[in-house]
């Protein structure tokens, strides 16, 4: 107990803005989304999608996704880290149990793969789901897939930020000037 209360007196060292991004970048350096994705729906067909999504349907997943920022997250910890398997299968079942948090990554999903999303819908009513029951993200793929297609957008913009905080940070006088 003794050790937590002088972990937390101990002050955290500060890094300039150069090596904040410079870790930001080292870290989306390894980070490379593909070009494209395989999504397989609930009724084993596969879509291919691109990871890369157009500006007006970035913009409505971002909307959809901003419904997050105001849900209470205090019952979603992990104790055991994300790393490996479990840690990430973990993560996604407690982020996904919350309803709100669900809702918002559904409806991003289905901006960000309209395509998928109807052909998903098609199949449904081909295996003789009522119309009805085929409307919603979640009733035509599984929770890993619905993830799995919007985590490469995240990866681009959050890419493309640090790459531009780069520039912005190792050209401080350019910047100033213009």
């Amino acid at each position: 107990m003794a050790e937590e209360t002088q972990k937390d007196n101990e002050e955290v060292p500060e890094s300039s803005p150069q090596e904040a991004v410079s870790q930001l970048r080292e870290l989306f350096s390894t980070l490379v989304p593909p070009e494209t994705l395989e999504i397989r729906d609930a009724f084993g067909n596969t879509h291919l999608v691109r990871s890369a999504i157009p500006a007006r349907s970035q913009i409505k997943v971002m909307q959809q996704l901003d419904a997050i920022w105001g849900i209470d997250t205090s019952d979603i910890t992990m104790t055991e880290g994300i790393g490996g398997i479990g840690g990430i299968s973990n993560l996604i079942i407690k982020l996904c149990s919350n309803e709100v948090l669900f809702e918002s990554i559904c409806g991003a999903f289905e901006y960000a793969h309209p395509r998928a999303f109807k052909d998903a819908q098609k199949s449904a009513i081909a295996c003789g789901i009522e119309e009805e029951d085929a409307d919603h993200v979640a009733d035509l793929f599984p929770v890993e897939e619905i993830v799995a297609g919007l985590v490469p957008f995240f990866i681009r913009l959050a890419s493309r930020a640090v790459n531009l905080m780069n520039q912005v940070t190792s050209q401080p006088e350019q910047v100033a000037t213009t």
